[in-house]
């Protein structure tokens, strides 16, 4: 098993304040590896290459880094009336996407 939020946490590590969460990261099956990581981010991400080279750089598992073709770009995380992350939400939009893809 993958922990998301030490994903999301290495993703978030950019130095800048945010006021909402600009990131999310959830899994999708796959038929090859059994599940694929998907990133969901706002354009608060900023540059993707950024990114990619900061989890590249980061102190986790290769197996926890999600590749350039596993982020999508949305306008909005999905979030629960209280604030905290949809899962389900962020998760249905993640398989919706990746199967567009």
């Amino acid at each position: 098993m993958v922990p998301h939020e030490a994903i999301e946490q290495v993703l978030m590590e950019d130095g800048r304040e945010h006021a909402a969460p600009f990131v999310a990261v959830t899994s999708v099956p796959c038929d090859r590896k059994g599940e694929r990581l998907i990133v969901l981010h706002t354009a608060d991400l900023g540059d993707l290459e950024e990114t990619l080279q900061r989890l590249k750089q980061a102190d986790i598992p290769n197996l926890w880094k999600p590749n350039a073709s596993a982020f999508y770009q949305v306008e909005s995380i999905p979030l629960l009336g209280s604030g905290k992350l949809d899962l389900k939400g962020i998760r249905s939009s993640a398989e919706s996407l990746s199967r567009e893809a």
